[in-house]
């Protein structure tokens, strides 16, 4: 069944991306290994208290700082949908799949971005049980869709098992790296008690090492040829 295939030896880059793919390269090496990490670690010592204290949500509506904390996401963002287009055009997915991880990620982004967008501010008296209520939205959305965005940065990856075993394990072992350094510092990388769960520390380590592996991921199926398939075509 030719439909349900998750890539084709046939599908290429476009034409207009082989021309120039050694400068695309270069461009997407830099951008996600050293334009990211670098405006996260510059954004998180914006404002008062140091990095460690405070979750970005603290630093935007707290301290002020929404227009910075929305140039970083929006960098983020720029950053992986550049480099998952990569990743499907230059890994041999078909359109079904094309269309199947844009959807998911353009979803994702689009929760994110909402959760994001609903104040998160510690206001006393008589309207501190609304901004209470503003404040769970505000984190359940936000987990919500950066839950969804890894869910399908890991569908991604383990996708590779289908296009060659070799790169499904590189995958793998990535995707498992990223999972044992993000949850540590999730957990470590903070002050308890604190007002925030998870410090900003622990946040732009998770988005510089979201955009590094899937720059990881790009040059996996830069090397890495298709060797299998789903369902073989009949």
């Amino acid at each position: 069944m030719k439909s349900l295939r998750i890539f084709d030896p046939s599908n290429k880059m476009p034409q207009f991306i082989l021309k120039h793919q050694n400068i695309y390269e270069i461009i997407l090496a830099l951008y996600c290994c050293i334009v990211v990490p670098t405006l996260c670690a510059v954004i998180s010592t914006r404002g008062e208290d140091r990095a460690i204290y405070k979750s970005l949500s603290y630093l935007a509506y707290t301290e002020g700082h929404m227009a910075i904390v929305l140039i970083l996401g929006l960098a983020f963002l720029i950053g992986y949908f550049f480099a998952l287009t990569f990743v499907l055009f230059n890994g041999g997915f078909t359109k079904i799949w094309k269309i199947i991880f844009y959807s998911l990620a353009i979803i994702s982004s689009m929760v994110l971005i909402g959760g994001i967008s609903v104040p998160w501010l510690h206001i006393e008296g008589e309207k501190a049980e609304y901004y209470n209520k503003l404040r769970q939205i505000h984190n359940n959305l936000a987990t919500a869709g950066f839950v969804l965005l890894i869910v399908t940065t890991i569908l991604l990856f383990l996708s590779t098992f289908f296009r060659n075993i070799k790169h499904g394990l590189f995958s793998l072992a990535t995707i498992g790296y990223f999972f044992v350094t993000a949850f540590y510092a999730m957990k470590e990388a903070n002050i308890i008690p604190g007002p925030c769960k998870v410090s900003s520390v622990a946040q732009i380590y998770i988005f510089s090492a979201l955009s590094f592996i899937m720059f990881l991921q790009y040059l996996f199926t830069r090397f890495i040829p298709i060797k299998t398939n789903l369902v073989k075509e009949n």
